[in-house]
């Protein structure tokens, strides 16, 4: 019995997802030159927020008042995310309690804090 439980146990705990939660922006990166969160708020992507739960995903962006829904999946610390609203796949990695998301076409990478 014991051994059941233990199985059960290890099972739930692999599972676990790592994205879960609320993420906030608190920085970006043009380069190797730190964008602040005020200067992302002057460029409309400020303020922006995934929402990540069981496999869904909610994108707010408060400087433009623009919200969408998506999916994500998780491989190891990388998640990658699809919105209903936009072409192509958003990829980042999480570390602790940081989610950055490079943008494979430029220099851009984004900072997010768990809330």
């Amino acid at each position: 019995m014991f051994g059941i439980i233990l199985v059960v146990g290890l099972v739930s705990c692999s599972s676990k997802d790592i994205a879960e939660g609320t993420w906030e922006l608190i920085k970006g990166y043009s380069g190797e030159v730190e964008v602040t969160a005020s200067q992302l708020q002057e460029e409309g992507i400020g303020g922006t927020t995934f929402t990540f739960k069981e496999g869904t995903v909610t994108i707010k962006m408060t400087a433009s008042s623009e919200e969408s829904e998506g999916t994500y999946t998780i491989e190891g610390n990388n998640i990658s995310i699809t919105s209903e609203t936009e072409e192509g796949t958003i990829k980042g990695t999480i570390t602790d309690d940081e989610l950055t998301i490079a943008d494979e076409n430029s220099s851009l990478k984004l900072v997010f804090k768990r809330k």
